[in-house]
């Protein structure tokens, strides 16, 4: 009863953060008008940072639900050009490629809003998405399996901490100068996401538990749009110490 109530937990928190998440795309999109006129470019490319989220969330989410209801549970397979393919396992690969992506548009806009040149560590920041992107394709990372393996699960996972905590850290960095609320609630949560996402990376094989910690890190996520959302598109903006 315990696994069945989790299970249920689960599918319904999936569904929910899809129903957000597309839901924060489509207004998105319908309220692009109310951007102002020098902040487009920057709406424009985090719309497509978000979609690009929900795209491959959609897969991974939502073959997971899927595979509940299916023979096999999560380790439930479909046959592909006569192969038998995990449809959980290989769907975490979009998600792993997607979330890469998201990661690079948001360090895209930090230096577009930021008028910053490109430093070292921002080209260090641009070589570890590359090699995160890389290591996705080779075969030690055995993506038919519902569960990431070790030590390949931490192997491919290091280039994306290093990217998504030096994103947030410039987030951070910027907008503490500035004193810009929205920045610096957005870098919060970029790091609040990995804090959480960490012990999944390192334990969830031994812990099974451990990836209940994917929800508070969707959560993060879900905060991240809303907070751009209501930056950029919305009729109320959180005030900060730029004017903008």
């Amino acid at each position: 009863m315990e696994n069945n109530l989790l299970i249920w937990m689960e599918v319904g928190f999936n569904l929910l953060y899809l129903i957000l998440i597309w839901g924060l795309v489509v207004l998105m999109r319908v309220r692009f008008d109310r951007v102002k006129e020098g902040q487009k470019n920057i709406a424009n490319l985090f719309w497509v940072a978000v979609f690009t989220l929900a795209f491959g969330d959609t897969f991974h989410v939502g073959t997971r639900t899927v595979a509940y209801f299916l023979e096999g549970g999560l380790d439930a397979s479909v046959s592909l050009f006569g192969a038998s393919v995990g449809i959980v396992g290989w769907s975490a690969l979009v998600t792993a490629v997607t979330v890469t992506i998201f990661y690079l548009f948001l360090l895209v806009i930090w230096i577009i809003r930021n008028q910053e040149r490109v430093s070292a560590f921002v080209y260090l920041l641009f070589t570890v998405a590359g090699i995160r992107l890389g290591l996705l394709v080779l075969p030690e990372n055995q993506w038919g399996q519902p569960v990431p393996v070790q030590p390949w699960s931490m192997v491919r996972n290091i280039p994306l901490f290093v990217l998504g905590v030096g994103v947030g850290v410039l987030f951070l960095w910027t907008a503490a100068a500035k004193k810009d609320r929205t920045y610096i609630w957005v870098g919060i949560l970029i790091l609040f996401s990995f804090l959480t996402y960490l012990p999944v990376v390192i334990f969830v094989q031994a812990v099974p538990l451990l990836g209940l910690l994917m929800i508070p890190k969707t959560i993060a996520y879900l905060g991240i749009g809303w907070l751009f959302y209501r930056s950029l598109y919305g009729e109320q903006r959180i005030p900060t110490g730029t004017g903008d």
